[in-house]
């Protein structure tokens, strides 16, 4: 299966991270879906093992064997303001801008970008774009200036594509690939944020 995963994060900063997140917790404590006692069951670092009733949400019947069965995988959770993404999924795309809703990066070959190949204008418009996105993990009010209409705008109110969120909460559910709606939709209702589920690899 390889060191894939289901990150599920909500769209924007959220207020309390740690209490949003003891909120999820408790609800799957209560339902018996992860272990309440962390262990090294995750990739780099400690998480929560998942446990039998996780099977009513997992999709895919032989993968639901292969994580609760054999206890590989799991639940870690985050609460740096970063940016989160799917790793190797992953490369910044796109980033429309909220006043005149245009591609800052339109035209940027994925291929290009992961081989260093960009040039010209393509290669100034992403490294402008790259950088002020990174900046935003030091200074949340960080902003990009659009070509397009000229005006100045918050990163966090740029649409960027769906595989990676700015926020500062994320859990990653390692070796879990295919929750299902119904547990998304409960994630969401007890989180009370909007979430965005994200695929990715190591």
């Amino acid at each position: 299966m390889g060191d894939r995963f289901i990150r599920i994060c909500p769209e924007k900063e959220v207020t309390a991270p740690k209490e949003k997140a003891q909120k999820i917790l408790k609800w799957l404590h209560s339902e018996n879906l992860f272990s309440e006692d962390l262990s090294d069951c995750v990739y780099g670092g400690l998480g929560y093992r998942p446990k039998e009733n996780l099977e009513h949400y997992i999709v895919e019947k032989g993968e639901a064997l292969d994580v609760i069965d054999n206890q590989f995988g799991g639940l870690i959770i985050e609460y740096e303001r970063m940016i989160y993404d799917g790793y190797q999924y992953s490369a910044l795309l796109s980033a429309t801008c909220p006043k005149c809703n245009k591609d800052y990066l339109e035209g940027i070959d994925y291929d290009k970008i992961v081989n260093g190949e960009l040039e010209g204008k393509y290669k100034l418009d992403y490294e402008y774009v790259s950088g002020c996105v990174d900046s935003w993990m030091d200074n949340p009010e960080a902003t990009i200036l659009c070509k397009n209409c000229k005006t100045i705008s918050r990163v966090v109110d740029f649409e960027f594509q769906e595989n990676m969120c700015l926020t500062n909460l994320s859990f990653t559910f390692w070796h879990i690939l295919s929750l299902n709606d119904q547990f998304l939709l409960k994630f969401e209702e007890i989180l009370d944020e909007k979430v965005v589920k994200i695929f990715g690899k190591l």
